[in-house]
């Protein structure tokens, strides 16, 4: 998640492109390309569009943020 926030988002799409993590679950978080730049997604289950949430960026790091938070009382 970390790595598509870093190195993907800072860079401006000259085509259509997807990046993405996907859980074994089948969630799936990342982004794609719309109107020029990137809009972050999550997918909570699989083959399912009604999970399907777009975010702002700022959304996306606050996300980034409660998952580190997590991570660390595991």
């Amino acid at each position: 998640m970390h790595l598509i926030n870093d190195s993907v988002t800072h860079k401006k799409p000259t085509n259509y492109v997807v990046a993405n993590y996907k859980s074994r679950s089948g969630f799936k978080a990342g982004c794609y390309r719309e109107k020029g730049g990137w809009t972050p997604y999550l997918q909570l289950k699989p083959n399912d569009l009604t999970t399907f949430i777009q975010m702002k960026k700022s959304d996306f790091d606050v996300f980034l943020k409660i998952l580190d938070n997590v991570k660390t009382k595991l």
